[in-house]
């Protein structure tokens, strides 16, 4: 019952759901995890004792600032010049910036112009190409559809010598939905990436615009320069920072749960993520692995060991013991998470119980079921 899993051996299946649950999820009163109760804190969250600092640990209740630990010392802000940008030379013509919001795009400069992926802030990424280079942006690529990354991509309509607009390329789940949206500052992509992967060929240079899935939201990019071994993912992987809230808002849990592998087989050495103020390295992804796999194996010995209390649910309430189930799991998660991530990975104090809960959820909908787990139909 136990038994320690990693990512790398869970199986996507059909679920069975157990005999009597309702479709929201609930468990039966007499089933033998809705029995006993659940012991807290005063907020639900793990004792200052058990997380070995000065905290409470995880966060439950988030909206007390001032209880927040402070970011791991590798994960705090930098300094940000007045013109509100860092402008970081990558090597072999790529550039990175970071802006004091907590965003960051890159640009390659080619032999024949610049490529742009996002822009968060069009006159920012503009103002920082122009520190570089008064060669026109030739290609605009749209890491995904989102447009608080790529806001500022007709900032670039007329760039190039003769007035004539770049080649705005995202893959063609992504394209759909800016076309939908008809929001005037994402012009409509003019050449879609269909399939797994497409390479743009321009200036003497390569840049590959992989699809793997949709770990964010749909058509996601990764985008690799290989001579460059800069790799950018956006939304998905924060440098430094634990997952963001419900894991990222990903569709697809079992494929988010196995990011930091794919992101592995690429030969980079610099990772941009998309947020925060840090860019990655090889080892801070294996580090995100690793707290997925801590994320993985406490929230299913939950799921098959925890004790959810519904004698004071109104009998026929659906939804009220689909809370009760999945919230009262999703705390016991947080609080017997491995304390050591609290000063390892900025915000893992905040969001452990959401992604939990939703990570709780895909047990039922998405995994093949559990020997003797809630969701094994042979209980």
């Amino acid at each position: 019952m136990g038994q320690k899993l990693t990512r790398r051996k869970m199986l996507r299946g059909a679920i069975a759901v157990a005999g009597g649950a309702t479709a929201a999820g609930m468990l039966p009163a007499g089933s033998a995890a809705a029995s006993g109760s659940v012991a807290t804190g005063s907020r639900g969250v793990a004792t200052a004792a058990q997380a070995n600092v000065e905290h409470p640990g995880y966060v439950v209740d988030g909206l007390d600032a001032s209880s927040y630990l402070r970011l791991p010392a590798a994960a705090r802000m930098p300094e940000y010049p007045a013109k509100g940008y860092l402008l970081d030379n990558l090597g072999g013509g790529a550039y990175g910036v970071r802006t004091a919001g907590g965003s960051n795009s890159m640009f390659l400069v080619t032999g024949e112009g610049v490529v742009v992926v996002d822009a968060p802030n069009g006159a920012l990424v503009k103002a920082a190409i122009a520190e570089v280079t008064k060669l026109p942006v030739t290609h605009f690529i749209y890491s995904h559809s989102h447009g608080d990354h790529t806001g500022g991509a007709a900032t670039f309509l007329t760039s190039n010598r003769k007035g004539t607009s770049p080649v705005y390329i995202a893959h063609e789940q992504a394209a759909a939905r800016i076309k939908r949206a008809a929001d005037p500052r994402r012009p409509v992509p003019t050449k879609t990436v269909r399939g797994d992967r497409y390479v743009l060929r321009t200036g003497g240079e390569r840049i590959y615009l992989d699809y793997h899935g949709n770990f964010h939201s749909p058509g996601d990019l990764f985008v690799f320069a290989p001579r460059q071994k800069v790799l950018m993912l956006v939304d998905v992987i924060a440098p430094r920072y634990a997952p963001y809230f419900q894991l990222g808002h990903t569709p697809d849990i079992p494929l988010y749960m196995t990011v930091s592998d794919v992101v592995l087989r690429y030969d980079f050495r610099t990772f941009i993520g998309g947020h925060a103020h840090h860019y990655g390295t090889r080892q801070d992804i294996a580090t995100y692995g690793k707290y997925l796999d801590d994320l993985y194996n406490t929230a299913r010995k939950v799921f098959l060991e925890g004790r959810v209390d519904f004698s004071q649910l109104e009998p026929g309430n659906a939804w009220g013991g689909s809370q009760l189930f999945y919230g009262t799991l999703a705390r016991q998660t947080a609080e017997q998470m491995p304390k050591h991530w609290l000063t390892e990975l900025a915000g893992a104090d905040l969001y452990v119980e959401g992604s939990a809960r939703v990570l709780l959820y895909s047990f039922w909908t998405d995994y093949a079921p559990f020997p003797g787990g809630p969701n094994d139909p042979n209980r």
